[in-house]
């Protein structure tokens, strides 16, 4: 709850950045690696917010 708090007192004042995120390399079947970012789970929800505030 304190978390949620804190994300959104930072959306709401413009202030929020996001982190970077955590890249993880999926091997293909041909050998080769796919480049994922994982996006932290503040990130997720600051995410879902806008979405929300954007189709409104």
């Amino acid at each position: 709850t304190k978390q949620l708090y804190k994300l959104w007192n930072r959306l709401s004042s413009g202030s929020y950045f996001p982190p970077p995120v955590k890249e993880v390399e999926i091997p293909k079947k041909d050998g080769k690696v796919r480049q994922l970012g994982i996006p932290t789970i503040a990130d997720r929800v600051a995410q879902e917010v806008e979405v929300e505030v954007v189709e409104e």
